[in-house]
């Protein structure tokens, strides 16, 4: 559950990110759409990306595991057909994005690994 309040959190906050920081990408919603909108993007994190990545395994493999980029690419493009507010426009945006979110879920996740470890 702490989990899934850490990646809930880390959508909400890279929408509001995303928003300021990459040309392209656009939110227009108050609080509880936001929270909507973060709601739904954990959820098809949590059960499409584990789908995607064992049946793109090969591509993943193969490309030392950049092509989960591509997979996350893919889900944040799914996310933005729902009607929620957001939209992006161009590939590149897209790209940007899917870092944006990568990268503030890796930082909001550190101490959940060092957690992990054990003494």
């Amino acid at each position: 559950m702490k989990n899934f309040i850490i990646n809930l959190s880390a959508n909400a906050f890279g929408i509001l990110v995303a928003r300021h920081f990459v040309p392209g990408f656009s939110f227009q919603g108050d609080a509880l759409l936001l929270i909507k909108g973060a709601f739904i993007l954990t959820l098809i994190n949590y059960f499409l990306k584990p789908i995607l990545k064992a049946i793109l395994f090969p591509f993943i493999l193969l490309s030392l595991g950049l092509f989960t980029i591509v997979i996350n690419m893919l889900l944040l493009w799914i996310f933005t057909r729902i009607p929620l507010g957001v939209q992006i426009e161009g590939i590149y945006a897209l790209l940007y994005a899917t870092l944006l979110f990568g990268s503030i879920n890796f930082v909001l996740h550190l101490p959940i690994i060092s957690e992990d470890k054990p003494s």
